[in-house]
This record gives C-alpha cells, sequence and structure tokens, in this order.
C-alpha cells in the first residue's frame, strides 16, 4: 500500500508539471500546488484538499478545450464572449463539444482529477503523528 502511495504521488506531480507547462504556468505555481497537496495526509483537511485540486484539474480541463475549439483562445482572456456562446448553444452543439473532448492534454486533465482521487483514496486510513500532522496542515494551508 505504501508504494501505491508513493507512486500515485509521484504520478500526480509530474502529470501536474506537465499539464502547468503545457498551460504555460509558472514552474513556481507546480511548487505552490505540491504543497498544498500535503494537505491531503492531513485528516481533517482532506476534503478541502481534494476539492482545490478538483478545480484546479477543472480549470486545466476547460483551459485545453477551449484553446482547441476556439483556435487559441485563452480561456481567461475570452470570458464574455464564451458566456455569450454558451447561452446561444443548442443540444447539437453540447454533444459535437463532447464528442471533440479527447486531445492528449484534456485526457490528461482527467487522468490528473482520477490519479488525485485515488490519491485521496489510499490516503484515507494514514495519519501522521500529531506534530507532523500540524506541519504538514501550516505548510498546506501557507501554499
Amino acid at each position: 500500500m505504501r508504494t501505491l502511495r508513493i507512486t500515485l504521488c509521484l504520478t500526480a506531480s509530474v502529470l501536474c508539471f506537465y499539464l502547468y507547462q503545457r498551460a504555460n504556468i509558472r514552474p513556481e505555481f507546480f511548487i505552490l500546488t505540491c504543497l498544498f497537496g500535503l494537505g491531503l495526509y492531513v485528516r481533517w483537511y482532506r476534503g478541502v484538499v481534494l476539492s482545490m485540486l478538483a478545480v484546479l484539474g477543472v480549470l486545466l480541463l476547460l483551459f485545453f478545450h477551449t484553446e482547441k475549439m476556439m483556435g487559441g483562445a485563452n480561456l481567461f482572456k475570452v470570458i464574455p464572449e464564451l458566456l455569450a456562446i454558451v447561452a446561444d448553444t443548442n443540444p447539437g452543439e453540447v454533444r459535437a463539444t463532447f464528442i471533440n473532448l479527447w486531445s492528449p492534454n484534456e485526457l490528461l486533465s482527467i487522468v490528473f482529477l482520477l490519479v488525485c482521487g485515488a490519491l485521496f483514496w489510499t490516503l484515507r486510513r494514514v495519519q501522521p503523528n500529531v506534530h507532523a500532522d500540524q506541519a504538514l496542515a501550516v505548510v498546506s494551508m501557507a501554499a
């Protein structure tokens, strides 16, 4: 079980780093994400960390999907236009969007979410000692 936890941690980190590089996100944010991810080891704080990592994974998925569907446009620069497009969407366009969802970066974003969920599941019984628990929580919250 310990080997599985270590493997999942390394896999999540590598996927996160790769996706950040593909999205042109600065490496400092990768370090902060890894430090924040240490909160998965703190039993009472895991839900918050998993929720934030899920939000991160969904934002990356939306970023890559928007970039692909809008010919290189950046998700964070076209929000008003996106809202107008979403308001004017029909069911056929939604189906076409989900059919076209499978670019490599989007698949890796989904895999990142699944790996984070698996890591959460494998850490459900892990309880570090009280001092380590407090230190991990402080580092994670600060990140």
